[in-house]
């Protein structure tokens, strides 16, 4: 069983295109092997509104915004970036986010096994 990350995002949404556009220079090999660990939902659109209020944590209602899960659905509203802005802390830069799934599997991996793959090297990284 994977953790679970959801990302809300808007077509229309400045900062979501730049969020988007910045993972897209992020090291490809870094980030599909991070990845590949989680199950990933794109919420695009008007399903950023469908979602009920537990998605939106601490009133996150903004995107983009990225929320973590455990593998049977249990939002982690603790998992925030602690590196951002306290007002936002489910937003995060292409690199923050990037960083914040490396420490969610470094967690998670403490007590299950990781699925085959190079993970151990990227998160040696």
């Amino acid at each position: 069983m994977k953790p679970i990350m959801f990302l809300f995002t808007l077509t229309s949404c400045s900062d979501c295109r730049d969020m988007l556009d910045s993972l897209a220079r992020e090291d490809h090999t870094f980030s599909s092997s991070l990845s590949a660990q989680f199950n990933a939902v794109l919420v695009l659109d008007d399903y950023t509104f469908s979602f009920g209020p537990e998605y939106a944590p601490h009133d996150a209602d903004y995107t983009p915004r990225v929320i973590f899960a455990d593998p049977d659905g249990t939002i982690r509203d603790d998992i925030v970036n602690k590196h951002g802005d306290k007002s936002v802390q489910y937003y995060y830069t292409a690199h923050e986010m990037l960083w914040a799934m490396r420490n969610v599997l470094l967690t998670y991996f403490d007590e299950q096994e990781p699925h085959p793959s190079d993970l151990e090297v990227d998160l040696a990284s």
